[in-house]
């Protein structure tokens, strides 16, 4: 054989050797492989899948991505943590010159302490009573309320005045004029009571001063437009107007005397 054949055959053979590599580096196998000198680690094993739409970690090992993920939200508390102590500090800086609201000042005294304690108990005497109100027994109704008035205690203003209230409408629509204008104006007095020891207790408080009742003068302007009124309605109803009218100016008189 020529030696330029020879030359031909091994550049061939080194081509086919060459290109047989080539092939089997490209499609070697996924299963580990072990040499006799030292352990081999295939790489391969720490591929990740690509899930469509979310961005691939450039990191290979699974405890890289852990403690990534760890000292991420570190971070992301301790950014947080900074911001609020940061904002903490900001409002307690803003305000720690304003000036504190005077705190209400309260004269407390005997008198009041009892008025609260009993305002704040229920009476079943005055919730009986109103019941028979409701079914139009003034009769029963004005003898609950007696009972009540007769065990109350004498500082208790607020169960006091609600019982002259009661009676005053009951003796309303009984029609009796004189007991009408009497527990009227003792209902009144109670009030007042009630007001001037608020008026003690709290004395920066400025309270509400609207008139307990009409004047005189009123009263008789208020009844001669309701006569005029009451002409126009029917019987019972316009008898009923000019009757609380009536009422009313006497007790203006004794009120105002």
């Amino acid at each position: 054989m020529e030696l330029r054949n020879w030359a031909l055959l091994v550049l061939g053979l080194v081509l086919l050797f060459l290109i047989v590599n080539f092939f089997r580096t490209i499609f070697k196998s996924d299963v580990k492989r072990y040499s006799h000198d030292r352990l081999y680690v295939d790489y391969s094993t720490y591929k990740t899948k690509s899930t469509p739409g979310v961005k691939t970690r450039s990191y290979t090992s699974p405890a890289v991505f852990q403690q990534v993920d760890l000292a991420s939200r570190y971070l992301h508390e301790g950014r947080s943590e900074f911001t609020a102590k940061t904002f903490s500090q900001a409002w307690v800086g803003a305000f720690k010159n304003a000036p504190v609201p005077p705190e209400e000042r309260i004269a407390r005294n005997e008198s009041f302490e009892k008025y609260r304690n009993f305002a704040g108990q229920s009476i079943e005497g005055i919730i009986h009573a109103r019941f028979w109100f409701g079914k139009k027994n003034y009769a029963q109704a004005v003898q609950e309320l007696n009972t009540v008035l007769q065990n109350l205690d004498r500082d208790d203003l607020h169960h006091r005045m609600q019982v002259y209230e009661n009676l005053a409408e009951c003796y309303f629509f009984t029609k009796n004029k004189e007991l009408y204008v009497e527990n009227k104006v003792n209902y009144i007095k109670t009030l007042r009571q009630i007001r001037d020891l608020v008026r003690k207790s709290f004395p920066d408080k400025q309270l509400d001063e609207k008139k307990d009742w009409m004047t005189s003068e009123e009263a008789t302007q208020q009844m001669l437009r309701i006569r005029s009124h009451a002409e126009r309605l029917p019987g019972i109803e316009g008898e009923t107007l000019i009757r609380r009218a009536e009422f009313d100016l006497e007790v203006a008189r004794r009120i105002n005397s």
